[in-house]
């Protein structure tokens, strides 16, 4: 009967600080039996080479099939597997660019992960934690974080209710006031021409009535 493949739990990095570059990777076995670490310094190298390297790397140190499942770095690795190294491969490691095949930038080590990858399995789904602590009380962290974040925007609306009621008081009074002065030039109008008209009747009155008194 076939023994189950090894698992390893895969941290990657890479950073780059001028025309320096660094990379290492450390593979954990899943029971904690075991931990493999290596890094390794590069020149004039981009920290997507970095990363890619990395991985490979780690792979290449597998002496037996085994499942690795990378759980930080190496993002470009994580799209690829999920996305593109098949089409690469079958288009014989080139893709279109701006209507023309060109080849695959990293070419050499994306196909060295595309051998790795005929005896090992990788995983690419995140995880974050592996402590007892974070497996054993999963829920209760959950809840805690749920309850912190809840009172955190309790607290914010609270300290927001003032300011608010505030704004909405002063909207208020800049429309009442509008409203008023609205109303009072309305009224003025009103009356000055209620004065005009009272006026020109007087004047039609009294030239009636004068004609009259002379005849």
């Amino acid at each position: 009967m076939a023994s189950a493949q090894p698992h390893f739990f895969l941290r990657c990095e890479a950073q780059v600080e001028g025309k320096r570059g660094e990379w290492n990777f450390a593979l954990t076995a899943a029971d904690g039996s075991a931990e493999l670490t290596a890094c390794d310094e590069e020149l004039d190298v981009s920290s997507e080479r970095l990363e890619l390297l990395a991985v490979v790397r780690a792979l290449e140190a597998l002496d037996q099939p085994s499942i690795v499942t990378m759980t930080s770095g190496a993002r470009t690795v994580r799209r690829a597997v999920a996305e593109g190294l098949d089409e690469w491969r079958r288009n014989g490691w080139m893709w279109e660019c701006y209507g023309e095949m060109a080849p695959i930038k990293n070419r050499d080590l994306w196909q060295r992960l595309d051998r790795a990858l005929c005896f090992h399995k990788l995983e690419t789904r995140r995880v974050f934690r592996f402590d007892a602590a974070h497996l054993d009380r999963p829920a209760e962290t959950t809840t805690s974080r749920n309850r912190d974040e809840e009172a955190t925007e309790q607290a914010s609306s609270a300290a927001e209710a003032p300011a608010a009621d505030a704004a909405a008081k002063k909207e208020a009074a800049t429309v009442a006031r509008r409203w008023k002065d609205s109303w009072h030039r309305t009224r003025r109008r009103m009356r000055d021409r209620a004065d005009g008209l009272t006026m020109s009747c007087a004047q039609f009155g009294a030239s009636i009535a004068g004609g009259s008194w002379r005849n």
